[in-house]
């Protein structure tokens, strides 16, 4: 940071994350050794307020534009089996498109943003990357899609809203089609990886319109 600083950058990142978690589906490596909302009901925000005085330490007028990987914690996990997937690495983790996980990430992104509006520091946050899922880039935790038994009723619904004229059978596609080259045959498989494709963009306009309506409420009590 400081190196950052006197060659006359004001630009920085840094990441709040929620819980620490693994990174990936497939080697369980984290870098953050403690998450927001590790504990339950018990946020812990002195993660966020040392990060932000690392870059203020070597940069009093930095612009902070930090990185929020929003992730379940364990707890909550275990709390919410039915919305959840199996990950190559034998751990459950949050399914993208799952109405449980928006609306708690929603609730957690409120509390993050509370405690920096609060700070002394809230000017110099200047915005929110949203971040989540495999590697924090939004790719699905489970492998091909996030497919498995939870995300039945998700990719059901989706068939229903999207597609009520296709008779598809209201099951899952064998996705042993996808490792045979040329084009996908099975419409059933199609129609889920475009579920599996769609929902995740849906998730990310979910948080990025909750992190502007919040934002607004916060500056604007009145708005």
């Amino acid at each position: 940071y400081e190196a950052f600083s006197k060659a006359g950058y004001r630009l920085y990142s840094v990441t709040f994350a929620f819980a620490s978690r693994a990174l990936n589906s497939f080697t369980g490596f984290t870098p953050y050794e403690k998450g927001i909302f590790d504990k339950e009901n018990e946020p812990d925000f002195s993660i966020v307020d040392k990060a932000v005085e690392r870059v203020l330490k070597a940069n009093p007028n930095a612009y902070i534009f930090p990185r929020v990987f929003i992730t379940m914690p364990k707890w909550w996990c275990e709390q919410n089996p039915e919305e959840v997937v199996d990950t190559p690495c034998g751990e459950k983790r949050e399914m993208l498109f799952s109405d449980a996980f928006r609306a708690m990430g929603t609730q957690m992104l409120k509390d993050l943003i509370n405690h920096v509006k609060k700070q002394s520091y809230a000017e110099n946050i200047i915005g929110y990357h949203l971040a989540s899922g495999c590697a924090e880039e939004w790719f699905h935790y489970g492998k091909d899609g996030a497919i498995c038994e939870n995300a039945k009723k998700y990719f059901f619904r989706f068939l229903e809203e999207k597609y009520p004229e296709e008779d598809l059978p209201r099951t899952l596609p064998d996705v042993k089609s996808l490792n045979v080259a040329g084009e996908i045959q099975d419409k059933l498989l199609t129609r889920y990886l475009e579920f599996s494709n769609i929902s995740v963009a849906d998730s990310i306009i979910h948080f990025a319109k909750a992190e502007k309506l919040i934002n607004a409420a916060m500056t604007n009590p009145e708005t």
